[in-house]
């Protein structure tokens, strides 16, 4: 398996939206014979782009996959998203590749955003490529676009290839390094040629950059540069793959992916160039243990990405870190510490799937359906020897919307639908706000929460309103305030008084302080507790002849007011305080207290401010009448 592995390439397409990696991804797939036309974005005939969001908006929003020979040896490619909605999870779908080829448009040149995708790739350490596409555009500028990589980028760009343009027509480039012309034919034919005059003294100057780019990224070549003024085909090809495995040099391909130009070079320069999985540094665990990407270890996969299939479901995508796996490997999962049968192995073309009969080692992508408790992110390992890789952090979601219902009551089928859509991305965010009742989702940007709510429509039938969230306000004590609880009740014999002051006030940071600061008073001690907990426990604000409003940690409850004939609202507030306290010293519940207290202050306000609700008997008849869910 070695040797196989020797040859074998695993690498992604990258760069902005709109740069061509979905049509070069084509023009590849067309030149190793997987497809036998080349398919187009307008049309929606392209094999990576497949989902129907995909088709309608003219763009990726998951990554594609594809498994084909290159003379006789395998190739893996991943066309990841170039839109800043659907790239959140980059980081993971790097690990799963050991090279990337940075796909630039002629005419835009380098973009702001290709700034961050590259740093991501740095971030990794992956060898890289750069393809300039889109050389068939009229305002298409070589020059332009090759420039920005070393000023923009800050990278050490290595010219391989350079544009022949034909009284403005892309019609061949020239090999730098050969020293060649090649031009293109009919359906991706190339022949050699001379290099056209017109461009033989940029050919030549541009094999000199090239040529002391090479020498520079390796000493012992410099020394023998200088030395010599010249350096051998094989030392240039030597030194060359030594800075693109080192990632200090970054060969530069040019083509047209429309016109099926320049994909036959840039899959001869990536066998030739780019590394094998042996060739791979050693992944990491948490504690920076390693687990070399080599055949001879243990087998151990891990889950970069997980997509649904309307036929198998889910479909795990495992990139092989070390080993071997086949349909009978059973591996543990070291985040639920089962045992997964992997089963059917699916060699994936896009939505196309055949089945692996293949033993496979390290570097493979292959998916993987019906594990019974896998996700994004998990490592699946050999149980004797286990190993999990550790994960890279993913930026944070950056914009939030609520999501209801078409119909009333469907709150939970809309909630269920798009829990779905998790497993498979996991830089959404779903959840319930307790405050205000919404459903959340967070995702990377307007265009990605639109895309899910498509895509949960679609496959589970549900109709989903997008909406603003509410915004739960909060209110705090900022100031000092002090209020006053009077109870006052005769029922024969001495009857009972009681006069309480409560004073709030800030205090620094957070948290609750309760201080008795009772200096000779009269209040018995068997009621300062109540007043303690009633603070603690709730919130209660009156409304006056609307009712009140209790506010607890655990939810929000309205009491309607007691219709009354209002003769005067003076002493009302106080005789709510003074009841609600007394109720709760006599341990009754706090919506039971609630309630007896607006019987009393609604009784208060009958009765002129100078003959305040004293007696007990018309509070309790009131009670009995209003609350007979309650026993005095």
């Amino acid at each position: 398996m070695s040797k196989a592995l020797d040859s074998q390439r695993t690498y992604a397409l990258i760069g902005t939206g709109g740069c061509g990696k979905t049509s070069l991804a084509e023009m590849l797939l067309f030149q190793s014979g997987v497809i036998n036309r080349l398919g187009a974005i307008e049309e929606g005939t392209t094999t990576l782009d497949y989902e129907p969001e995909e088709i309608k908006r003219r763009g990726s929003i998951q990554p594609g996959f594809a498994t084909f020979l290159w003379n006789k040896d395998r190739h893996f490619l991943m066309d990841v998203p170039g839109d800043t909605n659907f790239t959140g999870d980059l980081p993971y779908l790097l690990m799963g590749v050991d090279a990337a080829v940075l796909v630039i448009d002629a005419v835009d040149g380098v973009r702001p955003l290709t700034r961050r995708i590259w740093n991501a790739v740095r971030e990794a350490g992956l060898p890289s490529f750069v393809f300039i596409n889109k050389m068939d555009r009229d305002r298409a500028d070589f020059d332009m676009a090759f420039n920005g990589l070393s000023s923009v980028l800050g990278m050490k760009p290595v010219t391989l290839y350079m544009p022949v343009m034909t009284d403005g027509v892309f019609t061949g480039v020239v090999d730098i390094l050969g020293g060649k012309a090649l031009m293109f034919g009919e359906n991706g034919a190339v022949t050699e040629a001379l290099i056209p005059d017109a461009i033989a003294d940029e050919a030549a100057l541009l094999h000199d950059t090239t040529v002391e780019n090479i020498a520079e990224s390796d000493e012992e070549l410099m020394e023998k540069y200088l030395e010599e003024g010249s350096l051998s085909e094989e030392d240039l090809a030597s030194g060359l793959r030594k800075g693109v495995l080192n990632a200090s040099l970054v060969p530069v391909v040019v083509g047209s992916s429309l016109e099926n130009k320049g994909g036959r070079e840039l899959l001869d320069a990536i066998a030739r160039l780019f590394p094998s999985p042996l060739e791979r540094p050693a992944f990491l665990d948490a504690d920076g243990n390693e687990r070399a990407s080599s055949d001879e270890g243990p087998a151990c996969g891990f889950v970069f990405k997980t997509i649904a299939d309307p036929f198998s479901g889910q479909l795990n995508m495992v990139r092989v870190i070390s080993g071997t796996i086949s349909s009978e490997s059973t591996l543990k999962n070291m985040r639920t510490e089962e045992s997964e049968r992997l089963g059917t192995l699916l060699y994936l073309d896009g939505k196309t799937q055949t089945p692996c009969k293949d033993v496979l080692g390290p570097g493979a992508i292959i998916a993987v359906g019906k594990l019974k408790n896998t996700r994004t992110g998990d490592t699946l390992s050999d149980d004797k020897a286990p190993f999990a890789v550790a994960m890279p952090q993913l930026a944070p979601q950056l914009i939030t919307f609520a999501l209801a219902p078409k119909e009333k009551g469907d709150e939970d089928k809309v909630y269920a639908a798009v829990q779905k859509l998790l497993d498979e991305d996991v830089t959404l965010k779903l959840s319930r706000d307790e405050e205000s009742g919404d459903i959340l989702l967070s995702g990377m940007g307007q265009l990605h929460i639109e895309t899910a709510v498509e895509r949960a429509k679609r496959r589970y039938k549900v109709e989903i309103l997008l909406k603003t969230p509410k915004v739960p306000y909060r209110e705090t004590v900022r100031g000092k305030v002090q209020v006053q609880g009077r109870h006052k009740k005769q029922s024969g014999g001495r009857g009972q008084f009681g006069d309480c002051w409560l004073r709030l006030a800030p205090i620094p940071g957070e948290g609750y302080e309760f201080v008795d600061e009772i200096k000779g008073g009269a209040i018995p001690n068997g009621l300062i507790p109540a007043v303690d907990k009633g603070v603690r426990e709730a919130v209660i604000i009156t409304l006056g002849e609307k009712g009140t409003v209790l506010v607890t940690h655990k939810e929000k409850r309205y009491f309607p007011g007691i219709p009354m004939k209002t003769v005067d609202t003076g002493g009302a507030g106080d005789t709510f305080a003074g009841a609600l306290l007394a109720s709760l010293a006599q341990d009754w519940s706090l919506e039971k207290s609630v309630c007896y207290a607006q019987c009393a202050s609604a009784i208060c306000v009958t009765r002129t401010s100078d003959y305040a609700a004293t007696e007990k008997e018309p509070i309790d008849a009131l009670f009995k009448k209003t609350y007979p869910q309650y026993t005095l």
